[in-house]
């Protein structure tokens, strides 16, 4: 499967309502680093559903959208497109980004990388941001929901990259990894 057959029919408010409600201590953490106006940079944004949350809660910061799906990137747009001032490029999570950000956040990325890929992507974002916070899912899931996913315990990312907090939710069933 595809990401964008994945999540064409995710478009909707249900799905946002959905993400605000399930995912909300993820989505308070990043909230809580929003002082004044800073660059705020959703990297393997998928169809952006929390850049637009927190648009939806804090709207005068720079939004930055990344993927490195072009069809995902046109998701994206669609789901977005009443953010003035949002800007939206492709751009691959284990990269390093050239420019200095204040907050740099993804929700369910990490997961999908290897190892090596993992720890690339944690050593290039911290290298630019002032504040690092991921979501991933723990290990207590019995599935995968798209295949891929690596799926470890607070205690296996906490040994993985060092995050200076690991915040578990949903009975722990669902992680914030956090860098300040």
């Amino acid at each position: 499967m595809k990401w964008n057959d994945f999540y064409h029919n995710r478009l909707g408010e249900s799905y946002r309502k959905y993400v605000e409600q399930r995912y909300s201590p993820f989505i308070n953490e990043i909230v809580r680093e929003m002082v004044g106006k800073q660059v705020v940079v959703e990297t393997g944004c998928g169809i952006g559903t929390i850049t637009k949350i927190l648009h939806k809660i804090v709207r005068e910061q720079d939004y930055l959208v990344l993927d490195n799906n072009r069809e995902m990137l046109n998701l994206t747009v669609k789901n977005l497109g009443e953010i003035v001032g949002l800007k939206v490029a492709q751009f691959d999570i284990q990269n390093k980004l050239d420019r200095k950000v204040d907050i740099l956040h993804s929700h369910g990325v990490l997961e999908h990388l290897s190892i090596e890929g993992i720890k690339k992507c944690i050593a290039n974002q911290l290298a630019i941001c002032k504040t690092l916070i991921h979501y991933v899912p723990s290990s207590k899931y019995n599935y995968k929901s798209f295949g891929d996913e690596l799926l470890l315990s607070a205690n296996e990312w906490r040994g993985l990259v060092s995050p200076d907090r690991v915040i578990e939710f949903n009975n722990g069933y669902d992680l914030i990894l956090k860098w300040n």
